[in-house]
C-alpha cells in the first residue's frame, strides 16, 4: 500500500519529512514592545512535521512559566510549511501557553507555518490579545490543504482517512483556535482569511502583502512608518476600520476606488481629536483620537447606535492598498 502524505506546504516531499529546527534563543520572556521589535525567545525553522508541537511544549514548560505579568515568550518563525495537522497543534499551543509569533526581516512563513503564526498571542494580567508580528519584507502566505498522491492504487479507507485529517484541522481552525485556556474567546483566525485560504491551492498563496490584509487580519508590523493625519488619511481610515470590524476586507482595489478617496466623508476637529461624518443612506460618525502612547482610537456609530471601536497603530492608517514592503 502506498503512503499518502497530507501536506499543507508549497513543496511536497515524497520521502520522510525532517523535523523543524527548534532552538532556545533567549531564556527570557519579552514585553509587547520587544516582540514588535522582533526579539525572539525561541526560533522554529525548516519543515514542520508530527511531533514538533510536543517538542515546543517541552521547551515552553521548562523555561517559560505562565505568569502573564505583561511578559510572555516569543517565537521567530521561518518555515516553508509542512504538516497542516501539526501546524494547527502548534497554533493551539501558542494560544494555550500564550506565545507571541514573529516573522522577521526577509523570513518566510508559508502554509502550515502561517497557520501556526496565527496562534500568536500575548497576555498582560487578565487581558489576552492576538499577537502576530511580521516585518514588511517578510513573506507570510496561506493556501488550502492538499492530498498529494503519487501514482498507484489506494484503497478508499486510506484516502478517506487522509481527507478526515484535513477536515478535522480546518474545523479546529474555524472553532477551537478561538478559545483561550481561561475560557475566554477571541477572533484568532478570521473567517474571511479562512475562506481565502481555502480558495488558493499549491503555489497560489494568499499573501499578507498590503495594509488592508494586515489590518483586517490583526497582524502587527515591525515599522515606524506613520502617515500624515490629514483628511485623505482619516476619512479613508474610517472606511477601512468598518470593513475590518465586519471581517469584510477588500482583496483588491480598482482604479479610482471610492474606498481610497476622501470625498465620501467630512472631517471636523484637529489634533489629537477628529470626527468624520458620512451622510449617506445612514448617518455614520467616526471618532478618532490619537493617544499619548501613539495608538489611535477609532470608534464608529451609525444613526447614533454604537458599532464599536478599535485601537490601531498609525501605520494602519496608510491607504489600505499600500504594499507592506513600502513601509520598511
Amino acid at each position: 500500500m502506498h503512503k499518502i502524505w497530507l501536506c499543507l506546504a508549497g513543496l511536497f516531499l515524497s520521502g520522510p519529512l525532517h523535523a523543524a529546527n527548534i532552538a532556545l534563543v533567549n531564556p527570557m520572556q519579552v514585553t509587547m514592545e520587544n516582540a514588535e521589535r522582533g526579539v525572539c525567545s525561541l526560533s522554529l525553522s525548516g519543515v514542520i512535521e508530527a511531533g514538533d508541537s510536543d517538542r515546543l511544549r517541552e521547551i515552553l514548560e521548562a523555561h517559560f512559566p505562565m505568569a502573564h505579568d505583561a511578559v510572555n515568550p516569543s517565537v521567530c518563525l521561518d518555515s516553508p510549511g509542512g504538516s497542516l495537522d501539526e501546524g494547527v497543534k502548534i497554533a493551539e499551543l501558542f494560544s494555550s501557553h500564550v506565545v507571541a509569533t514573529i516573522v522577521g526581516e526577509g523570513a518566510e512563513c508559508l502554509s502550515a507555518c502561517a497557520v501556526a503564526f496565527m496562534g500568536g498571542s500575548f497576555a498582560a494580567f487578565e487581558y489576552y490579545d492576538n499577537y502576530r508580528v511580521m516585518h514588511p519584507t517578510a513573506r507570510v502566505g496561506f493556501h488550502a490543504p492538499a492530498l498529494n498522491i503519487s501514482g498507484g492504487n489506494y484503497d478508499a479507507g486510506a484516502v478517506e482517512s487522509a481527507f478526515e485529517v484535513a477536515i478535522n484541522a480546518i474545523a479546529r481552525i474555524a472553532g477551537d483556535l478561538d478559545a483561550f485556556h481561561t475560557e475566554g474567546r477571541t477572533n484568532r483566525f478570521p473567517r474571511s482569511l479562512l475562506a481565502q485560504m481555502l480558495r488558493h491551492k499549491g503555489e497560489d498563496y494568499v499573501w499578507i502583502d498590503t495594509v488592508e490584509k494586515a489590518g483586517a487580519w490583526d497582524i502587527r508590523l515591525m515599522t515606524q512608518a506613520k502617515p500624515a493625519f490629514d483628511a485623505d488619511t482619516l476619512v479613508r481610515a474610517c472606511s477601512s476600520i468598518e470593513r475590518w470590524m465586519n471581517d469584510a476586507p477588500a482583496m483588491a482595489f480598482v482604479q479610482d476606488d471610492w474606498r481610497l478617496r476622501n470625498d465620501f466623508g467630512t472631517l471636523r476637529g484637529s489634533d489629537p481629536e477628529w470626527e468624520v461624518i458620512i451622510d449617506g443612506l445612514f448617518l455614520t460618525k467616526c471618532s478618532i483620537t490619537q493617544q499619548q502612547n501613539g495608538l489611535v482610537n477609532i470608534r464608529l456609530a451609525r444613526n447614533n447606535i454604537t458599532l464599536g471601536g478599535v485601537f490601531v497603530r498609525p501605520y494602519l492608517l496608510f491607504s489600505p492598498d499600500t504594499p507592506l514592503i513600502a513601509l520598511q
